[in-house]
């Protein structure tokens, strides 16, 4: 039988933290957390008055340091957006904005073909990586 899984839909400063408390309270399943955004989880204020005035160094602005998420087992997927969620059949559509060789290998592993929905739905993951892989 697999391990439970929890999907947590936003990498901000409340799914990191929902994440971080899974493992902190034990939870041995898979954790994945998804952001739209490129980066890792941060916290808005340090970001905009510390980093921005140059008071701090852009390190800070992080919910976690650098590794948390591998060294938790937390799979942090960023730059992929989730546009449809379907309990009953658990199963979640993503968007993915800016693919990158680890997105794709990410989601070619943990999603069937037919659960990765794209913005186009002609397009799947294996002529995308072939069109980066051209140069398209």
């Amino acid at each position: 039988m697999s391990k439970p899984m929890f999907l947590i839909v936003g990498a901000s400063l409340t799914g990191a933290k929902a994440a971080e408390e899974l493992r902190s309270n034990g939870f041995d399943g898979r954790v994945m957390l998804v952001g739209a955004e490129p980066e890792r989880p941060y916290e808005r204020p340090p970001l905009t008055k510390d980093y921005l005035r140059g008071e701090s160094g852009r390190a800070k602005a992080y919910v976690h340091p650098d590794g948390f998420y591998e060294e938790q087992e937390i799979e942090l997927v960023t730059g992929v957006t989730v546009t449809a969620i379907d309990p009953g059949a658990s199963r979640v559509t993503l968007h993915v904005w800016d693919v990158n060789p680890q997105i794709e290998a990410l989601i070619r592993a943990q999603q069937p073909a037919e659960a990765a929905a794209l913005a186009d739905p002609r397009v799947t993951l294996d002529s995308l990586a072939g069109e980066l892989a051209a140069g398209s």
